[in-house]
């Protein structure tokens, strides 16, 4: 498992489903405490991973990313200061 905290949560998804893990065992959840649905993953950046870094995916295990929105600002410029 590739360490994603911190990036875009769509890059993220790619990296994974490259590593050959399925989209439907790739999991988003807001957890910014604002938003509910995540619908467009490349507004969100990775916060936290439920699979640990350098582990081994199981082959049914499901990974949750949880993400929170980012910025225009943020996306384009990096984050604020």
């Amino acid at each position: 498992m590739p360490d994603l905290v911190g990036e875009n949560a769509e890059e993220a998804e790619d990296q994974l489903e490259n590593l050959g893990v399925a989209e439907s065992r790739i999991k988003l959840r807001a957890d910014d405490g604002h938003h509910v649905v995540v619908l467009v993953a490349s507004n969100w950046d990775v916060n936290t991973q439920s699979v640990k870094t350098g582990a081994r995916l199981g082959a049914k295990q499901v990974v949750v990313l949880g993400v929170g929105k980012s910025t225009w600002r943020e996306r384009h410029h990096g984050h604020l200061l």
